[in-house]
């Protein structure tokens, strides 16, 4: 019997479709609640794995061989970094979920820089441990946001941004109007919060790096909620250590789950990669990654096979 195989962790079953191909097709889930590893993956692909939901983990050239009837990798999520270049050799179709995570990311990427304006975290945490301890915030209104990436989910933070008459600065490589290495100078030197808003690639990889760290103020806030491997971690962790007032947001890391020496910093806030993970956009991803899957799988060659 033929299978696709859901890698991602959390995939409700509620969101499969009702369609009557699935009748004769096994669904494979991922059995760990967490990331898979590329032995884990190796042993739940097979020759009759026609399609495959992805998260987060790498989809390696072994594992693209191992499944010589692969037809489909499709992402729930946005990027598409952690799949293998030879997927395209074999003419595998790979799709993703990038419209359904926008509003979501972008208001965790607004709550996070808020909430640590105000010293929200801090103050729990202090009053937690019965200590009466008041941390002066400062406020998001009037203060200047660089936003590094223009696509869709910066300018949805644009947008949510607004009422505060922010002053903002935008810097994209892709958009000509943005593009000039002024502007990524202009917002490293000038931002109070930058926001990095582009995708993960190997040209991309450490953009911000020790030099550019530099150039950033020593109160400003960075906000990573798009990809690890952006930042120079250890860059990153000698900035905050060196400079209390400069703050980080960090929801995705170079390598995940995160355990690193970032976690021992007060001015740095950390989530494990959930600024999409909300239920409603969690099930959009899920049925609509589903269906790009069952769609674009062909059958009749299939059945041709059998």
């Amino acid at each position: 019997m033929w299978n696709i195989l859901i890698c991602t962790s959390s995939f409700d079953k509620k969101n499969l479709p009702n369609n009557k191909i699935l009748k004769s097709i096994k669904i494979k889930y991922n059995p760990f609640g967490r990331r898979l590893k590329e032995n884990e993956l190796l042993k739940l692909i097979d020759e009759k794995t026609i399609g495959i939901i992805s998260g987060t983990e790498k989809i390696s050239k072994k594992i693209i061989n191992k499944g010589k009837n692969l037809q489909v990798i499709s992402r729930c999520g946005t990027g598409t970094d952690n799949i293998d270049n030879s997927s395209l050799n074999r003419h595998i179709k790979i799709f993703k979920t990038d419209k359904e995570p926008i509003s979501a990311v972008a208001e965790f990427v607004v709550t996070q820089i808020l909430s640590a304006l105000k010293n929200s975290y801090l103050h729990n945490f202090y009053l937690k441990k019965t200590k009466w301890k008041k941390i002066k915030g400062k406020m998001l209104t009037n203060n200047h946001i660089g936003l590094i990436g223009y696509g869709k989910i910066g300018k949805e933070i644009r947008l949510l941004l607004r009422p505060f008459k922010c002053k903002i600065s935008i810097y994209d490589p892709n958009i000509n109007k943005y593009s000039s290495i002024k502007n990524l100078n202009f917002i490293l030197k000038n931002s109070k919060i930058i926001t990095l808003n582009i995708p993960f690639n190997k040209k991309n990889k450490n953009f911000i790096n020790v030099q550019k760290l530099k150039q950033m103020s020593e109160d400003a806030i960075l906000v990573n909620c798009s990809r690890g491997g952006l930042i120079d971690e250890h860059a990153l962790y000698d900035k905050l250590k060196k400079h209390k007032s400069f703050k980080a947001i960090l929801d995705c890391f170079d390598a995940e789950p995160y355990n690193g020496k970032l976690l021992k910093l007060d001015n740095v806030t950390v989530s494990p990669h959930v600024a999409s993970y909300t239920k409603e956009t969690r099930d959009k991803m899920e049925q609509n990654s589903f269906i790009n899957c069952l769609k674009n799988i062909n059958f009749k060659k299939l059945n041709e096979k059998n």
